[in-house]
């Protein structure tokens, strides 16, 4: 869904929605060779960096997650898609609420990737993804 469309409820989407997210996150995945399974109870987790957000939750319930991080102010939610040692997916979150609801009942927009840095070495990374030049 585009920026600025509204829900059947009639918020408004400010950006990407997960399941949008988790779908290129998904094909990420697999470019790195790696399977991205997201199943609805794949735990989402605050990050650990993050330690004023307490929720945990699954993937079946992440719209209702980025909707109440909407209703506390958070413009964006950050999802970082992972893998956990059993091959399992782990979903990490990221926002900062400034306390006040979005306008018009806004819903945040949702960014961030595949969290390949956790599972390959650093090396191994930059050598997948390569820094854009400073040309």
């Amino acid at each position: 869904m585009a920026k600025g469309e509204r829900a059947t409820d009639g918020r408004v989407y400010w950006g990407r929605r997960p399941d949008e997210l988790a779908a290129s996150c998904v094909e990420q995945a697999a470019r790195d060779g790696f399977t991205l399974d997201l199943q609805p109870d794949a735990p989402v987790v605050p990050d650990e960096f993050f330690t004023w957000l307490v929720e945990r939750t699954t993937w079946s319930d992440i719209e209702g997650l980025v909707r109440r991080l909407g209703d506390v102010g958070c413009a964006w939610v950050n999802l970082r898609f992972a893998l956990q040692d059993d091959g399992s997916a782990l979903v990490r979150y990221e926002a900062k609420p400034d306390g006040e609801p979005l306008p018009d009942g806004g819903i945040p927009a949702c960014n961030g990737g595949f969290d390949s840095q956790r599972l390959m070495s650093w090396e191994q990374f930059w050598r997948l993804h390569p820094p854009a030049s400073d040309t």
